[in-house]
């Protein structure tokens, strides 16, 4: 335990922006706060969540279900970060008493910066700061000039300001140490855990030759160019059935390809899906296809395997690092032909049902070795 007592703060100005449903992000977030009070030896030690939220639904949030967490609410408007900035520095100055130190996690490498920066700057060694990155930081330069600029500015102050930062994959962590050349003594890896509770009393009844598309419908996930893949064996097989769960910017896109192919029996579209509803999709899907450009350490693949699915996806360093880990219960391609052939030996695949108590072993290895290394970072000076 930490000589000091330490609160830890998690600052995020826009989190009904993710694509993750806000039930499943508190959930992760109380998990956390669990373990902290767990190493800190005290129950009133909750993890401090200051977010930013305009959508109404988080008013029938029950926060009771929440215990480990405290949820501060800056603004149900538009959340500017210097507005954010100084209701965090008063936060912390009114709740900490002399002696105390906090540390401040910018829960998003854009919006959450500046007011992780601006309580750096104000209260110096009071404040460790940490950022993580989930993905690339190569994305930026898919930008547009102007917001490439913008973007990549704020990532290396949030670099430069950063006491520790948290990446999610081995491979995420080269990439952090090649361009950013003051990060090598303060980064570390740490997937984010799979939810436990996401599995409780889930049972696994295949549906075989049934697919999955199972995420955000956002360009950098190459969504169209995955359901343009599937035309080919969709119409090949009519036994084949596929279900595309998600919500995003290409959703009228999607419903308009499933229109035009024709094929109303063989695809359905469920749109966004609470996490249980999305394990129990996966317990009856027999392959999870996913064509993301990049990938960090995919939680919707880490999910589908361990609930006996067949993954097909696209060839990144994110996936190459699952397949080694994971098994053969992932197969890569780098080209649709490639992807046709796959998909077409996974569809003559069993599902992976009977190495489940082998990969449960490996992610509780996984999540075990992430809870320690966030939770010292979290409480230690070093």
């Amino acid at each position: 335990m930490p000589n000091n007592f330490r609160q830890v703060i998690l600052v995020h100005p826009n989190i009904d922006r993710l694509a993750t449903p806000i039930p499943t992000l508190l959930t992760r977030f109380n998990n956390y706060g669990e373990m902290l009070q767990f190493e800190t030896v005290d129950q009133t030690n909750k993890l401090v969540l200051v977010l930013g939220i305009k959508d109404s639904s988080f008013n029938s949030i029950d926060e009771k279900l929440y215990p480990a967490i405290r949820i501060l609410r800056f603004s149900s408007k538009k959340s500017f970060p210097i507005i954010f900035s100084f209701k965090l520095i008063l936060h912390i100055k009114t709740q900490l008493l002399i002696g105390e130190k906090c540390t401040v996690i910018a829960g998003d490498l854009r919006a959450a910066v500046l007011p992780m920066i601006a309580s750096k700057i104000f209260f110096k060694k009071k404040v460790r700061t940490q950022i993580s990155f989930h993905g690339t930081p190569s994305n930026i330069y898919n930008q547009k000039v102007l917001k490439k600029f913008i973007v990549g500015l704020i990532i290396r102050l949030a670099v430069r300001f950063a006491d520790s930062i948290r990446v999610v994959s081995r491979h995420l962590e080269i990439e952090v140490l090649s361009k950013f050349n003051n990060s090598k003594d303060k980064t570390f890896v740490a997937p984010i855990p799979i939810l436990e509770n996401a599995f409780e009393q889930t049972k696994i009844q295949k549906v075989h030759k049934s697919v999955v598309v199972l995420g955000r419908l956002h360009p950098e996930r190459g969504i169209l160019e995955l359901l343009n893949f599937l035309e080919k064996p969709l119409k090949a097989s009519p036994d084949i059935h596929l279900t595309i769960a998600g919500d995003g910017p290409l959703m009228p896109k999607v419903k308009k390809w499933a229109l035009s192919l024709g094929l109303k029996n063989q695809v359905s579209i469920l749109g966004n899906l609470q996490t249980r509803e999305a394990i129990q999709l996966l317990s009856q899907s027999h392959i999870l296809v996913s064509n993301a450009l990049h990938e960090g350490f995919g939680m919707a693949i880490r999910e589908a395997a361990l609930q006996g699915c067949l993954i097909v996806a696209r060839r990144n360093p994110g996936t190459q690092t699952l397949a080694e880990t994971f098994g053969n219960c992932v197969s890569l391609y780098e080209s649709e032909n490639e992807f046709v052939l796959v998909l077409q030996n996974a569809l003559r695949r069993k599902a992976n049902t009977d190495n489940l108590s082998e990969l449960e072993r490996i992610q509780g290895k996984i999540d075990i070795a992430s809870k320690e290394k966030l939770i010292s970072s979290w409480l230690n000076d070093r």
